[in-house]
C-alpha cells in the first residue's frame, strides 16, 4: 500500500520549514513545545550534575571501553529504580528521588550514551 503525503507535509518531512515549530505542526506533532521544554530541562539538569561531580565518568580509558559501560551501569541502575516505583506504585523512591527525577535521569543518561556511540563512529573514519 502506497502512502500518500498533503504536499505540505512532504515538504515538513524533507526539512523545507526552518521553523521547527512549524515543521512540527505540519506534521501533527501537538507536543512539541512540551517535549522541546523538557529536553531545555534535561540540558540544565546534566550542566548542574557537571558542576557537582565532574566529566571525567565517561573517560574513555585506554583499551577499555569504559565509558560505555560507565554509562550502561547508569541506565541499568536507573531502570532497577524505575522498576521498583512503578511495581511498589511509589512517586518517591526512601531516598526521595521521585518517578520523575528518574525518567530524566534516564534520559541524559541516554542522551550521553548517543553522544559515546557518535563519538566512536566518529574514530573509526
Amino acid at each position: 500500500m502506497e502512502v500518500k503525503f498533503e504536499p505540505n507535509i512532504t515538504k515538513a518531512i524533507k526539512g523545507g520549514y526552518k521553523d521547527r515549530s512549524l515543521r512540527a505542526e505540519e506534521l501533527g506533532v501537538k507536543t512539541q513545545a512540551e517535549y522541546e521544554r523538557i529536553l531545555n530541562e534535561l540540558a540544565e539538569i546534566r550542566i548542574e550534575k557537571v558542576a557537582s561531580y565532574g566529566e571525567d565518568r565517561y573517560t574513555k580509558v585506554e583499551g577499555i571501553d569504559f565509558d560505555m559501560l560507565m554509562c550502561f551501569s547508569d541506565i541499568y541502575r536507573k531502570y532497577i529504580r524505575l522498576k521498583k516505583l512503578i511495581s511498589n506504585h511509589q512517586e518517591k523512591g526512601e531516598d526521595g528521588e521521585s518517578l520523575r527525577d528518574t525518567f530524566m535521569d534516564l534520559a541524559n543518561y541516554a542522551i550521553m550514551g548517543v553522544q559515546i556511540y557518535d563519538s566512536y563512529q566518529k574514530e573509526k573514519k
